[in-house]
């Protein structure tokens, strides 16, 4: 199975802050953990079998590195990124995808 996950190409004002967060995460010194993350839209198709699935719009999100971490996520299968994959531009796009019924 092959999943395809494409951000929708759309003019934002609200841009992810991460100069910002950065200088107020280093200067954390009351918190356990500070995250950063923005709502972004998605396409999303699946290929199963040599079967394309017509791209659906969602919604994802743009995060931190530490995102799980500090908020104590697991994955169920594979892995989830890591704070060594943040903010690098030389880091290849990580996905993580859930499921809810």
């Amino acid at each position: 199975m092959f999943i395809k996950v494409s951000r929708v190409n759309r003019a934002r004002t609200d841009r992810f802050p991460t100069r910002e967060y950065i200088a107020l995460r280093n200067l954390n010194g009351v918190f356990s953990g500070m995250i950063a993350y923005a709502w972004t839209p998605v396409e999303l198709s699946v290929k199963n079998g040599g079967q394309n699935s017509e791209a659906e719009e969602t919604q994802g999100l743009l995060v931190s590195g530490n995102y799980f971490s500090v908020l104590g996520g697991e994955a169920a299968q594979g892995r989830m990124f890591s704070s060594d994959e943040d903010w690098n531009s030389n880091s290849e796009p990580v996905i993580v995808l859930s499921h809810c019924s």
